[in-house]
């Protein structure tokens, strides 16, 4: 039988400082501190191949937005990155901001950890509804099946020049069904984004992904609805779709990043001490021993064939032509080589532009309440290309590739599997709704009220903290289970749905770069049973049947921000 539990969630903000306390039976003045928020979006980094959370390790974001300077943190102050050590983040967008399928704005999300690739993403919001996303992380030492992965140093001379020998990586799939190789010459300069040349010792990372592989396709860059520059220097939304691409990531020992080549008296002839000029520097050469996938020919790639290198330019987040490339043969009757003369490191996609589905593809589901947490996968097929996708909570309305077919598979929060439906020819639906097989009779729903409290910097005011997110995380009886993002307060209030009977959660919140949590056990005799454990920022917390009270240590920071609101 469904459940109701009332969760009280009340946060009294204790500092060093004093201040004269109320009367006995004097009611408080409330004010209402109310973030100023379009939207609440909410991610959480793992481990690629285990699906784990990232605990325990500094991974810092940098954020930045299309259109420009409308991210905020949740006290309403503008920012352009974030630092988190839980595997967790949450941001907002600025109130002014309505976004709306024919102004969508786009987050480009970028993250960095130790022994992990660099990761990035763009997201779109179409409606200002609290939006989570995962990113999924890949170890350097064990990247998993579709992603191959090298490092490489080499010193420059004083000049900034790549001397005596080229550097040449080569990377070969375990199967050696693929190789890529990639070679910079010598003489080559390598320049920063203030046409600086690089000095001293550069790290060189290179990496490939197969497209063929789902691992490596979470880690592409590309939402069907880019802008891309086409080779007229014309603009248009759409998408590109690639059969490999790869990553070349330079950085010097001083931390300067490499982001183009310079090209002009890069080396000089030892006969004759001319400045020799250079149009395109990285030299790649592909070698395919198995079939992949053409998406214009809607067949495999064949010898005479053509596709086209696309660069992703990192400063205005758009797909950039490099270049076309031929399909030539190779030494064995099977083989393909592709060469490409390429003018800066970066991402490079190999493969073809596809028109996005004009309308976008609506998803509503019948069988279960709106607001009940779920992860929609996409798989599609068009032309032999694999496409996957793990689409946005709150964002069900998504940029596809025209004449696609779909297979839609949905998972509860207990990563059950709930629906799985074929849909041919997605575009042409225009809309789906698809009913979810779950019973949620057996799950209890807890309203989560949040948050009351008071800082002792100004005695008789009370403060409602209106807009925070919700997160909640299974511990018992089965193994860890990763965090799941339930949403945000409204007005300081806001529903989890979907919790098990006979199972303890780990409730959290994040405000002011703090995150407090406490565990607690759900029961089917009563609402709420035990208080097990609660975090060090919490100075105490209890249960009374159906209410959980938290006593919080806010910092001076946070009160003076409070107070003056």
């Amino acid at each position: 039988m469904k459940r109701h539990i009332h969760f009280l969630f009340f946060i009294f903000a204790l500092t060093s400082f004093s201040c004269n306390a109320l009367k006995p039976d004097e009611e408080p003045a409330e004010t209402a501190f109310q973030v100023p928020v379009s939207s609440i979006i909410s991610g959480q980094f793992r481990e690629i191949v285990s699906g784990l959370p990232i605990e325990d390790q500094p991974i810092q974001v940098t954020l930045a937005s299309d259109p420009p300077n409308i991210i905020i943190n949740l006290d309403n102050q503008p920012i352009k990155g974030l630092l988190t050590s839980n595997s967790r983040l949450s941001f907002a967008l600025d109130s002014d901001v309505e976004p709306n399928e024919n102004n969508p704005i786009y987050i480009h999300l970028s993250a960095k950890t130790d022994g992990y690739i660099d990761w990035q993403q763009t997201l779109k919001i179409i409606n200002p509804k609290p939006t989570s996303f995962y990113a999924d992380l890949v170890p350097v030492g064990s990247p998993p099946p579709g992603i191959l992965l090298e490092k490489a140093s080499i010193q420059l001379d004083s000049h900034g020049r790549i001397q005596s020998q080229p550097l040449e990586m080569m990377l070969s799939s375990p199967t050696n069904d693929f190789r890529v190789k990639a070679m910079l010459p010598v003489g080559t300069r390598i320049l920063d984004n203030q046409d600086t040349p690089l000095q001293g010792e550069i790290n060189v990372t290179f990496v490939v992904y197969d497209a063929r592989k789902s691992k490596a396709l979470t880690q592409y860059q590309n939402t069907f609805a880019t802008a891309i520059d086409l080779a007229d220097k014309s603009k248009r939304f759409s998408g590109v779709i690639p059969f490999l691409w790869m990553d070349l990531d330079i950085i010097d020992q001083y931390g300067r990043k490499g982001i183009k080549f310079d090209t002009v008296n890069i080396a000089a002839s030892k006969q004759t001490k001319t400045p020799v000029s250079f149009d395109k520097i990285l030299q790649t050469m592909m070698t395919l021993n198995s079939p992949f996938p053409n998406h214009e020919t809607r067949s495999t790639l064949q010898e005479g064939d053509h596709a086209m290198a696309w660069n992703y330019d990192q400063k205005t987040k758009e797909w950039t032509l490099g270049q076309t490339i031929a399909i030539g043969s190779g030494s064995t009757f099977s083989d393909l080589v592709i060469n490409a003369s390429l003018p800066a490191p970066g991402r490079w996609a190999f493969g073809w532009v596809i028109e996005p589905c004009p309308g976008g593809f609506q998803l509503n589901f019948s069988g279960i309440p709106e607001a009940y947490p779920l992860r929609i996968l996409f798989t599609g097929t068009h032309g032999g290309f694999r496409y996957e996708s793990q689409t946005l909570s709150g964002q069900l309305k998504m940029d596809i590739p025209i004449n696609m077919d779909l297979d839609l598979k949905v998972f509860d929060i207990q990563d059950r599997l709930v629906a799985n439906q074929p849909i041919p020819q997605a575009c042409q639906a225009g809309q789906q709704t698809v009913a979810v097989n779950s019973s949620i009779d057996q799950f209890t729903t807890i309203r989560f009220i949040a948050i009351d409290g008071f800082c002792p910097c100004n005695a008789g005011v009370n403060l409602k903290i209106a807009t925070l997110p919700v997160w909640y995380q299974a511990v018992k009886p089965q193994p860890q289970s990763p965090w799941v993002f339930a949403g945000i307060t409204r007005n300081g209030v806001a529903e989890i749905r979907g919790l098990l009977l006979n199972t303890s959660y780990v409730f959290a919140t994040w405000f002011d770069g703090i995150w407090y949590s406490a565990r607690v056990s759900l029961a089917d005799d009563r609402p709420l049973t035990t208080l097990e454990t609660f975090s060090a920022n919490i100075q105490t917390a209890s249960t009374q049947w159906d209410s959980l009270s938290f006593v919080i240590r806010l910092s001076e920071n946070a009160c003076e921000k409070l107070c003056q609101n």
